[in-house]
């Protein structure tokens, strides 16, 4: 009976240590994956911005790093990835790999050509297409709609 015991207690003590370390992993790689969300969404929402200045202005931003997205996309990629599906993925990394595009075209001062604004105009829609996808993975319903509740007030 003691032994069976003893037995019962190995195995209920092995179980319960591997499932609390289970879900610590389990949530330290949900919270990663949300922290690679909102800085991969805040520099959407930046690209947004100059681009917006950019089609106002008629000129390339003198003074905007267009590597600080593409940098933060590859350090944050491989946790995003984790929490998306392909076709969400796809979308996003495409309009990563058409930001790098247009910076390798942006000349910091000059004034754009008719075809650098159909570029901007096609980034634009781009990044505003992914911002919709990666804000919804950067909480919790119930955390999006207390920030909603919050901000509405």
């Amino acid at each position: 009976m003691q032994f069976g015991l003893v037995v019962l207690g190995a195995i209920v003590g092995a179980l319960s240590t591997g499932g609390v370390s289970f879900y610590t992993d389990y949530r330290r790689r949900h919270n990663e994956r949300k922290v690679a969300a909102r800085v991969i969404l805040g520099d959407l929402y930046i690209v947004d911005l100059i681009g917006t200045r950019t089609t106002e202005r008629g000129r390339w931003p003198e003074n905007y790093e267009w590597s600080i997205p593409l940098e933060t996309w590859h350090f944050a990629r491989e946790a995003f990835a984790a929490d998306v599906n392909a076709a969400e993925w796809a979308i996003v990394d495409s309009t990563f790999r058409y930001i790098h595009g247009v910076a390798l075209v942006a000349i910091p001062g000059d004034e754009c050509s008719a075809a650098d604004l159909e570029s901007v105009a096609e980034l634009l829609e781009r990044v505003r297409r992914a911002r919709v996808i990666v804000a919804k993975h950067t909480a919790s319903e119930r955390e999006q709609r207390a920030a909603v509740s919050e901000l509405s007030d």
